[in-house]
C-alpha cells in the first residue's frame, strides 16, 4: 500500500508538480512512492490531487457539454502505487461535470471487460462517449498532460473529432486500422 501525505491547504495550493518533487521523488529500487495529497477547506478530510485552479478550469472545460463522457478506470489494489491517486484523480475530474461519469474496475477482476477495451495496464483509463473513442490513458495525466486530457474528455462527450476536412478526408482512405501509440515522458 502506497504512504499518504496529507498537506494542508487553504484554497491556494502549489501545483502538483511541485507537491510530486517535494514529496515523492523518485523512488529508488525497493523503496515505497510517496504520493502527495492534501485537503482543501472545507472538504471534511477528503482527499484531492488536484488545486482550485486546476479544477477551475476542468469545470469551464467540461461545463456546456452537448454529450456525456464515460471514463472507465482500471486499478489494482496491489502493485500499483499511482492507482490510488488516479481513482483521485478521475473523480474529481468526473466531479467537473453532470455529464462525465466514472466507473472503477479491478483489471484483474474484470478481465473481460478490460479484453474488451484493449487494456492491460494500469492504472488506464478508457474515455468512453456515445461509442467508444478507442483513446486510452495509461498512467496519470498530470502536469501539461492534464489539459490535453481534460480536452479528450470533452472530445469523447462531443463525439465528433476536431479535426480539418482535409485529414478527415486523408484518414477515411487508410485501408486498415492503424494504433497510434503517444510516449509522454515527465520533464
Amino acid at each position: 500500500m502506497s504512504l499518504e501525505r496529507i498537506v494542508a491547504g487553504t484554497g491556494i495550493v502549489p501545483s502538483l508538480l511541485a507537491l510530486s518533487l517535494a514529496f515523492a521523488p523518485p523512488a529508488a529500487a525497493g523503496e515505497e512512492r510517496l504520493f502527495a495529497f492534501f485537503h482543501r477547506g472545507g472538504d471534511k478530510g477528503e482527499r484531492h490531487v488536484l488545486g482550485e485552479k486546476e479544477l477551475s478550469a476542468a469545470r469551464s472545460a467540461l461545463q456546456d457539454l452537448q454529450g456525456e463522457a464515460r471514463l472507465v478506470l482500471f486499478t489494482e489494489e496491489k502493485d500499483c502505487k499511482e492507482c490510488g491517486e488516479a481513482e483521485v484523480l478521475m473523480r474529481e475530474i468526473a466531479s467537473c461535470s453532470p455529464k462525465v461519469s466514472l466507473e472503477v474496475l479491478s483489471l484483474s477482476a474484470e478481465n473481460s471487460r478490460a479484453e474488451e477495451l484493449g487494456v492491460d495496464k494500469v492504472p488506464a483509463v478508457a474515455l468512453l462517449g456515445s461509442a467508444d473513442t478507442g483513446i486510452r490513458y495509461y498512467g496519470l495525466p498530470l502536469g501539461y498532460e492534464f489539459e490535453t486530457f481534460v480536452n479528450a474528455v470533452r472530445r469523447a462527450a462531443e463525439g465528433e473529432p476536431e479535426l480539418a476536412p482535409e485529414t478527415m478526408d486523408a484518414l477515411g482512405g487508410l485501408e486498415k486500422p492503424v494504433t497510434i501509440t503517444v510516449f509522454v515522458a515527465d520533464t
